[in-house]
């Protein structure tokens, strides 16, 4: 694995202020997702009650909507607008196309040569231009390589100060609808990608709640916070196989893995049975269909974290419903050598 050569910068601490400013901000372009709370014996006897904030009823399917309306907002010139360019396995595509469309911006999005074709679609659906190329360091050198010869602005898929203050925008919107509703939280179980999920959310939730227990969840066939944790930095993923597609990042955010470092109590890590298990279990005990990734959490609770979180009330986010029905693609199935 190849460590980045630059120190990771300190974690950002974004305001309460600012993050309900974002909240506002966002407010007239996003959906106010649902929470709704289950006993846990309707998953398996012993579980813990478990509410769910219901981010697959998001506009495109996802959480990551969020983010890339509050990333062009930030378009202030007539030259950041010429265009955006970014890279993703599907959802963040899918976000960025559907927000550009209705901004009246052109969009390109650069995906792999496996991406799912049912996220592919999608983002073509909505007018963006779709590139490929063969591995994940190729996927970010050609976006960046276009970002510079057409002038166009890279939209990051997971991090950057306005796509963690999106996802604090939701983890305030969680914590939030929890308290209204007199959940109070002993643990929260965010699944991690590159990390900027669980970033925002962690610390929108810290400053609402500060003694409830944040956990990450990962997949074991692309551990990107794990091995950053372990090398006290950012690391490139020699390889990445997972089932779960949309948490294969290649490496962690300079800015998310600070705050996940600080503000997290452990990353527990799932393997595919496990997650294609918890597909399985929403789905017949909530009737709730969700992609891989979004139940990597709901594994966490019923396997390495069942014991830690035993009676207590627990939440997870479903943060996305982009993989087609199942039986999954085969091709979600990404698996690169870098």
């Amino acid at each position: 694995m190849a460590v980045l050569d630059r120190p990771v910068p300190a974690a950002p601490a974004f305001a309460l202020e600012k993050i309900e400013k974002t909240a506002a901000q966002l407010a007239p372009y996003v959906t106010r997702t649902p929470i709704v709370t289950f006993p846990g014996n309707r998953l398996e006897e012993g579980v813990g009650t478990l509410t769910v904030k219901l981010e697959t009823l998001q506009d495109t399917g996802s959480f990551k909507f969020r983010g890339a309306i509050n990333n062009l907002l930030g378009l202030e010139t007539p030259a950041s607008r010429r265009g955006v360019i970014t890279v993703s396995s599907g959802n963040h595509g899918i976000a960025v196309a559907e927000a550009a469309r209705r901004f009246g911006i052109p969009a390109t999005v650069v995906m792999g040569t496996r991406a799912n074709r049912y996220r592919r679609e999608l983002i073509e659906a909505r007018g963006a231009r779709v590139l490929t190329a063969e591995t994940v360091r190729e996927v970010f050198n050609l976006a960046h390589t276009l970002a510079a010869e057409q002038q166009l602005t890279f939209v990051h898929p997971y991090d950057g100060q306005r796509t963690i203050l999106a996802t604090a925008s939701l983890g305030l919107e969680f914590i939030d609808q929890c308290l209204s509703q007199g959940v109070y939280l002993d643990a929260l179980v965010l699944p991690i990608g590159g990390g900027g999920l669980a970033a925002g959310v962690a610390m929108a939730v810290k400053l609402r709640s500060p003694e409830t227990m944040i956990f990450g969840a990962e997949p074991a066939g692309a551990p990107t916070l794990t091995r950053a944790l372990e090398a006290e930095k950012p690391v490139w993923l020699a390889e990445i196989a997972t089932v779960a597609d949309s948490l294969g990042a290649p490496l962690a955010g300079e800015q998310s893995f600070a705050i996940c470092r600080d503000l997290l109590s452990d990353v527990v890590l799932l393997d595919d049975q496990q997650i294609i298990s918890a597909v399985s279990k929403i789905m017949t005990s909530f009737r709730l269909l969700v992609e891989p990734s979004a139940a990597v959490s709901t594994a966490a609770v019923l396997g390495p974290l069942r014991d830690r979180l035993k009676g207590k009330k627990v939440g997870v986010i479903f943060c996305g419903a982009n993989s087609g029905l199942p039986p999954f693609d085969s091709e979600a199935v990404v698996t690169e050598q870098r």
